[in-house]
């Protein structure tokens, strides 16, 4: 997927439609494309390598799976709402550590 990007940089800034292998990005809320092009920005101009770029871009994907799928969204903001996670206090007192 990586390869795709230098292959069609000059069409992704020219045309409306993007290439088919990046069509997911569409999925992604606005919030998120903005994200996303702030972490490949980065991400570039930071020397990554085609593997990390790809693994940024399988992370992005996964996330724009989940921001289309709205009751899998629900389900996990659920489950986040519900989890109260302790602080490092008290999660030091209870294994009977002192901060």
């Amino acid at each position: 997927m990586v390869a795709v990007l230098p292959r069609n940089a000059e069409r992704l800034y020219s045309d409306d439609a993007l290439p088919d292998e990046l069509g997911w990005i569409a999925w992604l809320t606005p919030s998120h494309q903005r994200l996303l092009l702030g972490e490949l920005y980065a991400a570039w101009k930071g020397g990554s390598t085609e593997a990390e770029l790809a693994e940024l871009l399988d992370a992005w994907q996964a996330t724009a799976e989940l921001d289309q799928d709205h009751e899998a969204r629900e389900r996990l903001e659920r489950n986040r709402k519900s989890t109260r996670w302790a602080s490092v206090d008290e999660w030091m007192q209870a294994k009977g550590r002192t901060a």
